[in-house]
């Protein structure tokens, strides 16, 4: 398995800023790959660059997975007291991704996550949006880190132009429209795929 991870950090204590940039490629069949069902010939590749305070860092994230699809994402942070972290991006799929997921989201889908985690180690979801072409999902919920405990809400829609879209997906199935609510709490070790 080849891979290449470029990583440039300047850290001044003049100003307390940090400059970031990390490139990271993945030849077919790596980690990230194997981790998420992926191709064997699937590239990987991942992009960080980003500079500011632990009041405030902002940056810019990308990723990219050969036929698969690409991310691009606005990203701050900060972990003065506690750490939050907000992303807001675009999801692009690529043409081997397969037809449903496809269907579902378009050309493009717009996502975002703010996530807070307290001085207890509680880390809270204040929002997890995916806006695609036939549906909408939203997240909410907590995970406490000490106790690997998980209180996660997932909320999906789907309008009457995106059954239309997924119709030819859901036969025999036939709706108009629909609202899913799953939720999750417990143990996250429970929850694990077996």
């Amino acid at each position: 398995m080849d891979g290449k991870i470029d990583l440039s950090f300047l850290k001044r204590f003049d100003n307390d800023q940090l400059t970031l940039k990390l490139v990271a490629n993945e030849a077919p069949g790596g980690l990230v790959a194997s981790a998420a069902s992926l191709p064997v010939d699937a590239a990987a590749m991942l992009d960080l660059d980003g500079r500011g305070t632990p009041a405030q860092w902002d940056g810019q994230l990308k990723l990219k997975v050969d036929g698969m699809m690409s991310a691009r994402a606005d990203l701050s942070a900060n972990w003065l007291q506690g750490i939050g972290v907000n992303l807001t991006g675009t999801l692009t799929p690529g043409a081997r991704l397969a037809q449903a997921p496809r269907l579902a989201i378009g050309k493009q889908a717009d996502f975002s996550l703010l996530l807070l985690e307290d001085d207890s180690g509680i880390v809270r979801i204040k929002q997890g949006k995916l806006d695609a072409r036939a549906l909408q999902v939203a997240a909410t919920g907590t995970f406490d880190r000490n106790a690997s405990l998980l209180d996660l809400t997932v909320d999906v829609s789907v309008d009457r132009e995106g059954a239309q879209r997924v119709s030819a997906l859901t036969q025999p199935l036939v709706f108009e429209q629909a609202s899913l609510r799953v939720t999750a709490k417990g143990a996250a070790s429970a929850l694990s795929s077996p």
